[in-house]
């Protein structure tokens, strides 16, 4: 007897099938049938990576035919097979130990991932992840020794793709037309070098640039680059601002009117300030706090008013430099989010840490409530004031429901610092919309868990009409 999934109107199998994740499972529909294999083979192919599997079993450093015991995993060989395939490729990752590495079995590894990257002429978004050490005019690094094969050093493949992006033939390897990238992540352990960054900053036409590159000197698309993605750049991320004077930023930030986007990483508090006035339609914003050593001039003051009205805002701090002086960083959050609209607040402090037996209590493990809270008996016995922890001030809740009480749907703070009880019944009165609370309670006995409990789902239950996904860790 046929299978009902078999008798599916063929327009019903692409909403079904679209809902899986796993690549396993697209794999499987592939097999079922002709019009399931018609759907699934564009979402099989549509993301793409490499990678080296290194065997265990057989592993042996010192011997010349050490790749017998590897396995590569690329998608070229596949993609040059069946040039078909290649136009439902839509996000596609490399990752550098693939060209890097002395493989004589995969000898023409980087020529075929480039004429396979030419075939993908639908790719929108493209992925340099590498975290090798090399340097920028290093070749190969396997047995074959340093730098003996200079076609396989990452720079080169990247400056081979930028070819290819922008419709240049390179040694065989031609597209005229290009390809429609919009996305470009970069996430480097080593300097990639000057000729492979100033190759990278002809691209255009790019909305989304995400730059992690730890050694070198930082990248944050200065030397043109902010004027060429200025029409179109609406996400950025620049992962290593460190020892970047801010007048550089400001004048790599005001060529950028059009991001909604951002995530900084080594930038002065100050200097965070004084940029977000040139990004008037910025909706998203992800950043340290690093307490500046000079303060606002009079006339960057000013410029405050132009802060824009963000709907979500990340801080991620250091905890013991916030203890130092708590208030400047919830003052600076302030401004931050001065204006109304805020929907989501996060704040993150790296350096804390809860002891491994601290439980965390979180509502995933309850779908039909969505609402959880732990019972008495689960109460651990650490006090949040040995954990070096910091009350988050109420006056910085009442502050942020003066501007937000109708839009904050998201607040997750379990990370950065306690609530009290009071606390946390202030925060969802004071915000009726919320959908997610995540924080860490800090309650003086026992008995008092209880109270949370019942006082806290009477909140709920009134400002809500859905129970919101609440998680909280309980600390004495």
């Amino acid at each position: 007897m046929a299978s009902p999934l078999l008798d599916l109107p063929f327009d019903l199998i692409h909403p079904i099938i679209e809902y899986l994740t796993d690549r396993t499972d697209w794999k499987s529909c592939c097999l079922v049938s002709k019009s399931f294999n018609k759907v699934a083979t564009p979402l099989l192919y549509r993301t793409l990576d490499s990678r080296i599997i290194q065997s265990k079993n057989h592993h042996n450093s010192n011997s010349n035919t050490n790749d017998l015991n590897t396995i590569l995993y690329h998608p070229a060989t596949t993609l040059l097979s069946k040039p078909s395939l290649a136009l439902h490729v839509r996000h596609l990752t490399e990752t550098g130990a693939v060209h890097r590495a002395h493989l004589p079995r995969y000898a023409t590894i980087t020529d075929d991932a480039l004429k396979a990257l030419a075939l993908c002429t639908n790719l929108h978004s493209f992925t340099w992840m590498d975290d090798t050490m090399y340097g920028p005019a290093m070749g190969a690094l396997g047995p074959g020794g340093r730098g003996s094969n200079m076609m396989k050093a990452p720079g080169a493949f990247l400056t081979k793709f930028v070819g290819i992006v922008r419709g240049n033939a390179t040694e065989g390897v031609s597209n005229n037309n290009g390809l429609p990238l919009r996305s470009l992540t970069i996430r480097t352990h080593s300097d990639l070098g000057t000729s492979v960054w100033d190759s990278l900053n002809t691209l255009s036409g790019l909305t989304r640039v995400s730059v992690w590159s730890m050694d070198g000197p930082p990248r944050v698309l200065q030397g043109g680059w902010s004027i060429v993605l200025g029409p179109t750049l609406e996400e950025l991320e620049l992962g290593r601002c460190a020892g970047v004077p801010p007048t550089i930023l400001i004048t790599v930030i005001s060529q950028l009117p059009l991001l909604r986007n951002l995530r900084l990483k080594g930038v002065a508090s100050n200097a965070i300030l004084n940029l977000l006035t040139y990004l008037p339609i910025l909706d998203s914003l992800d950043v340290e706090y690093l307490p500046s050593q000079t303060r606002l001039s009079a006339r960057d003051q000013a410029r405050l008013i132009m802060l824009p009205s963000l709907k979500t805002l990340t801080v991620r701090s250091n905890s013991r430099i916030d203890a130092f002086d708590p208030l400047k960083m919830y003052d600076w959050v302030r401004l931050l989010a001065s204006k109304e609209g805020l929907e989501a607040f996060k704040l993150h402090a790296f350096s804390l840490s809860l002891p491994p037996n601290s439980p965390s209590f979180s509502s995933s493990s309850f779908p039909k409530s969505h609402f959880f809270l732990p019972d008495a008996s689960s109460y651990n016995t650490f006090s949040f004031r040995d954990l070096g922890q910091t009350l988050i001030p109420r006056g910085f809740i009442l502050d942020l429901a003066r501007s937000h009480s109708a839009s904050l749907k998201r607040w997750e703070t379990a990370e950065a610092g306690v609530m009290m009880m009071g606390d946390v019944e202030c925060l969802c009165v004071s915000f009726p919309r919320l959908e997610v609370l995540d924080c860490a309670v800090g309650l003086e006995d026992v008995v008092k868990l209880d109270i949370l409990r019942y006082t806290l789902s009477a909140q709920l239950n009134h400002t809500q009409a859905t129970y919101p996904m609440v998680s909280l860790v309980c600390l004495r």
